[in-house]
């Protein structure tokens, strides 16, 4: 009888713990929605990017990814009249600064903050102006964590396109040319500098897969 009941009691002992943990990760769950919530909604509310790259912990990549999962969402809750725009550096900057290597953030800053459609938009002057600098930034962010810097000063004096192309020591300068070949899109439709713009392109073009528009 006594068994029974050391039996009985272990097994309360034990649905209580169970049941603590249960109410403990509900709690933690609950929290965790509500902060992506927070960022989604007020990406005003980010942390400061050193702050967050010392306190990841060597999860620098992961936090990457889930505030590049978030920014997907907050570019689509605020897509009307572009209001995503007003936090998008601040967002981007973060992950890139987690994941320097994480190419896809890049891209999209390039291709996004500096478009504008006076249709739907109504950004200021100064603001197309800021969100043009913002995207040149984050373009030169990504040509100097994915390219080769004495390559890139070997194709940037070299006139010969041919030498460019087939020799082996200006060949294939980044990771990949998607980052060159937008920065040169960027810098010829938006800045209306073809001097820049045709650097990036030379960069681009040196690539065994360069995009044919390079």
């Amino acid at each position: 009888m006594k068994e029974r009941w050391i039996q009985l009691l272990i097994f309360f002992i034990l649905m209580a713990i169970l049941w603590w943990f249960y109410a403990i990760n509900s709690l933690n769950y609950k929290k965790i929605k509500e902060l992506q919530y927070s960022i989604t909604q007020h990406p005003e509310l980010l942390p400061e990017k050193d702050i967050v790259a010392y306190t990841s912990f060597g999860f620098s990549n992961l936090r990457a990814d889930i505030y590049w999962l978030e920014t997907i969402q907050y570019i689509w809750g605020n897509a009307i009249h572009s209001e995503y725009k007003k936090y998008l550096y601040s967002i981007l900057d973060l992950i890139t600064e987690l994941n320097p290597f994480f190419e896809k953030p890049y891209i999209i800053w390039q291709l996004l903050l500096p478009s504008f459609n006076e249709r739907y938009e109504t950004l200021t002057w100064d603001d197309q102006e800021l969100n043009k600098l913002q995207a040149e930034k984050i373009g030169l962010k990504g040509i100097e964590n994915f390219c080769n810097k004495e390559k890139i000063e070997r194709i940037k004096n070299e006139p010969d396109l041919k030498k460019i192309w087939s020799e082996e020591i200006y060949k294939n300068p980044c990771k990949t040319p998607d980052i060159a070949f937008w920065q040169g899109f960027l810098y010829y439709f938006y800045f209306k500098d073809p001097l820049q713009s045709a650097l990036y392109y030379k960069i681009a073009s040196a690539h065994d897969d360069a995009l044919d528009g390079a």
